[in-house]
């Protein structure tokens, strides 16, 4: 049912024509908001109080942006849908496993989703690295928008790892039921184990190197700690560092604009003396 009503709402076309007329609205609403001084200059024909747009300028605003404000709709609904979709499924009768190696009950594989939000966190980036770009040519440094960067960085993670928190619950209960159950075991265990071969016994003989007790106290032992290492979001660090260096890909050009040209030659220059 889950994935029949998200399939459902992808494709319908209404949500589609909303989006068109959402995207031209927005456009629209921000051309008034802006006067003419606050345009640049290849947007407006020279000498017009009024607003007449150029050539470029009206391909701009009838074009460019209401695409690319289209085009960010279109995966923010999608965005929302996938959110949908896990907050559904967390709510089945899920069969976790506590002591499963990937330390989130078998969730672990969710991660691979984050590659799909590659393209649209390179596309973030690129809009702000222009911003900044405009602005170095306009004589800030590169220093002054740290805050900027660091800013889209925690708006990227918060956004895109926010649908991972519909299973935060369900690996909560996981853990301490992992906990109760299998610490039960491990210390079962461990009296037995402490039992045979440390109170019954005076001293201990070669036939301990033989004996299968101390691996299987190990083997059950490394699962039950599997259990206390239960993370409550089912995404790798890996997944999110990968994500990380997407995002500030399109900064790299922007960063090596703002060195000068001879200090990256002698940096490089100093790598090879």
């Amino acid at each position: 049912v889950a994935f029949a009503s998200t399939r459902r709402f992808l494709n319908s076309v209404w949500v589609e024509i909303l989006a068109v007329l959402c995207a031209y609205g927005a456009v629209a609403a921000l051309a008034a908001m802006l006067a003419v001084k606050d345009l640049p200059k290849w947007y407006i024909c020279p000498g017009s109080r009024s607003p007449v747009y150029t050539a470029a300028g009206q391909w701009h605003v009838f074009v460019s942006l209401p695409l690319l404000v289209l085009l960010v709709l279109g995966w923010m609904w999608r965005h929302f849908l996938w959110w949908r979709l896990l907050s559904r499924i967390s709510k089945l009768n899920l069969r976790l496993i506590p002591a499963h190696p990937d330390h989130a009950g078998g969730l672990r594989f969710l991660s691979g989703a984050l590659r799909g939000y590659w393209p649209l966190s390179f596309a973030f980036a690129s809009i702000f690295a222009g911003r900044i770009a405009n602005q170095l040519q306009a004589g800030r440094s590169l220093y002054d928008s740290r805050f900027l960067i660091a800013a889209l960085l925690a708006f990227v993670l918060t956004l895109f790892l926010m649908p991972f928190t519909a299973f935060v619950p369900n690996l909560f209960k996981l853990k301490e039921r992992g906990a109760h159950d299998y610490g039960r075991l491990g210390r079962a265990l461990g009296e037995e184990f402490e039992l045979k071969w440390l109170r019954e016994r005076e001293s201990v003989t070669g036939a301990a190197l033989e004996s299968q007790d101390f691996s299987a106290t190990t083997d059950l032992y490394s699962i039950v700690s599997n259990v206390y290492r239960i993370v409550y979001l089912p995404v790798t660090f890996g997944a999110v560092r990968e994500l990380i260096v997407v995002t500030l890909v399109p900064f790299l050009p922007v960063a090596l604009w703002a060195v000068p040209f001879e200090v990256l030659i002698a940096s490089i220059g100093k790598l090879f003396l």
